[in-house]
């Protein structure tokens, strides 16, 4: 064997667990061969450590997201079938080319934590046989997934370690069947944004799952204010989000109000709320985020009842065209309160600033399309870290 063949032959015998500690040493006998005058040893070993540098970092992979309009359907299975064995985290979302077949190819992935499969339409119920092989999952997105019903998530019932789950924008909840997910034991984070099936039948299911804690039926026009009582079914939740849900009116938060856990409540575009909802809000004493954007009827006289929240740190009303000044002077009475969004709230004036000036908590007020608002107005919160003013006139 001659002196080349034997220093590849070397340098291929190495451990090479580490990748940096390698280089260097490659490096190292690279200079030193090519010192003694190794014809050809430089290209060879820097070919071979080229090689193993490939290895070492494919297999260090643990999250990837191929370019949906650069990746096709043979280059991501054969790369992640071949390359990325310690694959956590793969996101699909939008590749137009993976569909069942593809699916198939994952089965190997047994180490998998995280898949996203948002807007794949050619992936139906025959790719969820497959992914239900990938018991260690635990983050599942099948948001947009047309072809999917709900006899192709009953196959997840496996997925026994599943944490989070969203099939937002799938029609697969028809009102003849509300138990139209399989028993997950962990699940905690549920999207079913925009799942037009979702009822009050719906939820009486959805509380099966005790452990949630958060929940989004934004776009579910379906649910009404006694739907949300099956709430109170779920001592951990923490987060719901109601955006949207049109049927809801006054009685929405008293059906809440057995629910103390709630630390963040979106109620945005729940055109039937008014002053009288607001009313039972004093229950939800943990509430650190407030959304009521977009809920027209409400005025002054139902923001002066959030006072009684004192955890209150995140309100936004934006686009409440029935608030006023009053609000303000009633917002400064909440001692935790940083970020506050008033945008399109054409009552507010320079004299509602003046009076919020004697919040010391806040940090951010959002006021684009306030057009009663000028300079005089904002002078008085010279200690803000953020202004969003948008395109305000009477600068």
């Amino acid at each position: 064997m001659d002196l080349q063949a034997e220093f590849l032959k070397d340098a291929e015998d190495s451990l090479w667990t580490d990748p940096h500690e390698h280089v260097v040493l490659a490096l190292t006998r690279t200079v030193e061969r090519a010192a003694i005058g190794l014809e050809g040893g430089l290209i060879g070993c820097m070919r071979l450590l080229n090689k193993h540098w490939k290895s070492s970092v494919d297999g260090g992979v643990t999250r990837l997201c191929p370019k949906p309009s650069a990746a096709s359907l043979l280059d991501i299975c054969d790369s992640v079938h071949r390359s990325f064995r310690h694959l956590k985290f793969l996101d699909l979302s939008k590749c137009e080319m993976v569909d069942d077949y593809a699916l198939r190819h994952l089965i190997s992935l047994t180490g998998l934590k995280d898949l996203s499969l948002s807007s794949c339409d050619l992936v139906s119920n025959k790719g969820l046989s497959f992914i239900s092989h990938l018991t260690q999952l635990e983050g599942l997105d099948l948001s947009s997934c047309w072809k999917v019903s709900h006899d192709g998530l009953a196959q997840l019932g496996q997925l026994t370690n599943l944490l989070q789950l969203n099939v937002s924008n799938c029609d697969f909840w028809p009102a003849s069947r509300p138990h139209a997910l399989p028993w997950l034991p962990k699940l905690s984070i549920l999207d079913l944004t925009d799942c037009q099936g979702v009822d009050d039948n719906a939820l009486a299911a959805i509380v099966t799952f005790t452990g949630l804690e958060e929940l989004t039926l934004d776009g579910c026009h379906l649910v009404t204010d006694d739907g949300l009582k099956h709430m109170t079914l779920l001592p951990a939740l923490s987060c719901l989000r109601l955006v949207g849900c049109f049927n809801l009116a006054d009685r929405c938060i008293a059906s809440l109000s057995g629910v103390t856990s709630l630390q963040e409540l979106n109620l945005g575009e729940c055109w039937g709320l008014t002053d009288d909802s607001l009313s039972c809000i004093t229950a939800l004493v943990s509430l650190t985020t407030l959304n009521l954007s977009g809920c027209t009827s409400i005025s002054d006289e139902g923001v002066g009842v959030l006072t009684c929240l004192t955890s209150l740190c995140t309100l936004a009303m934006n686009g409440c065209i029935c608030i006023g000044d009053g609000s303000l002077a009633c917002l400064t009475h909440l001692p935790t309160l940083t970020s506050l969004e008033v945008e399109d709230c054409d009552r507010i004036t320079d004299t509602g600033l003046h009076a919020l000036s004697g919040s010391t908590s806040l940090t951010y007020v959002a006021l684009s399309g306030c057009c009663k608002v000028t300079n005089y107005g904002l002078e008085s919160h010279p200690c803000l870290a953020r202004l969003g003013l948008g395109c305000l006139t009477k600068m």
